[in-house]
């Protein structure tokens, strides 16, 4: 099987995307490229959009799934006692959720 430049550069593009290291060519692939051997990595650019989009998921992933500081503190007010929320601020709290899952 022989692959084409384009589809080599579609693979390359998705590897560089996912991180995967681009697959060296072998000589039936350098053979379709008119027996030059490829020397150099094809590069991939990207709009600012989704360079954007790559940073914030990177933030994402790298993000915690728990704020382990925030978790701390709360739980240290509530076995202390220190943490004292009114019925009023739950009520508050329920109707906007309660309404929200109704709909939706």
């Amino acid at each position: 099987m022989r692959i084409s430049g384009e589809q080599s550069d579609i693979a390359t593009r998705v590897n560089s995307v996912s991180g995967a290291a681009a697959p060296k060519p072998t000589s039936d692939q350098s053979e379709a490229t008119g027996g030059i051997p490829e020397t150099s990595a094809a590069t991939a650019v990207f709009s600012s959009r989704a360079q954007e989009i790559i940073r914030a998921k990177t933030a994402v992933d790298s993000a915690p799934d728990v704020r382990e500081d925030l978790v701390k503190s709360l739980k240290d007010k509530i076995d202390s006692g220190q943490y004292q929320v009114s019925s009023d601020d739950i009520a508050e709290m329920m109707l906007p959720r309660q309404s929200a899952d109704t709909y939706n």
